[in-house]
């Protein structure tokens, strides 16, 4: 997924674009970095990938960051 791709995306899920420019101070490469790359509690898939189809899902990780909630 190219930069202007993830920034369609986050768009649609506005949100989530605010929760990403809050935790990463707004820095976009940082943002697309976090993005595409797989984490391990997405079942090595990336958040642009799951946000596709389940918001809920990457939403609930960015909870968990903010909030230190690993469990």
């Amino acid at each position: 997924m190219n930069n202007t791709e993830l920034i369609d995306l986050l768009n649609k899920h506005p949100i989530i674009n605010k929760e990403l420019n809050d935790m990463f101070c707004g820095n976009e490469e940082v943002i697309y970095r976090w993005m595409t790359k797989p984490k391990m509690p997405l079942l090595g898939r990336t958040p642009a990938q799951v946000l596709l189809v389940d918001s809920e899902l990457v939403m609930d990780m960015l909870y968990q960051i903010k909030t230190g909630d690993m469990s």
